[in-house]
Formats: C-alpha cells, structure tokens, sequence
C-alpha cells in the first residue's frame, strides 16, 4: 500500500477532496488512498497512482474501479 508521507502527497494533490469512487467529500479521518490503476492491473503504490477514496468505496471495488 500507500506510505504515511504518500498519502499525505496524495490529499494534497488534490484540491477537491472528492471519492473518486463515489464522488462525495471525503474528510482526512475517512480518506484512504486508492490505486488509479489497480494493483490487479500492474498499477504501482506511487503517490502519481493514487486518488482519494472514502475506506468503504475503496474495499468494495477492488480491482474494477
């Protein structure tokens, strides 16, 4: 997964805190740092691979975004 100083580079590129999954706000206690391509697929745990994701949204689309 995703490093502590990852996932603050993460939150931060973006300025819409918005779940990539389900496109509602997401706060930094719910923020979890999700693959854009998925690990399934080859994608890598580097923070230019990461989007925010509420946990929820994160666990239930695996590896089909």
């Amino acid at each position: 997964g995703f490093s502590r100083l990852q996932r603050e580079r993460i939150w931060a590129m973006f300025t819409n805190k918005e779940c990539a999954v389900c496109h509602k706000d997401v706060l930094w206690t719910e923020f979890n740092a999700g693959h854009a391509l998925a690990k399934a697929d080859g994608g890598l745990a580097e923070t230019w691979n990461g989007r925010i994701e509420h946990e929820k949204c994160n666990k239930s689309h695996g590896a089909n975004p």
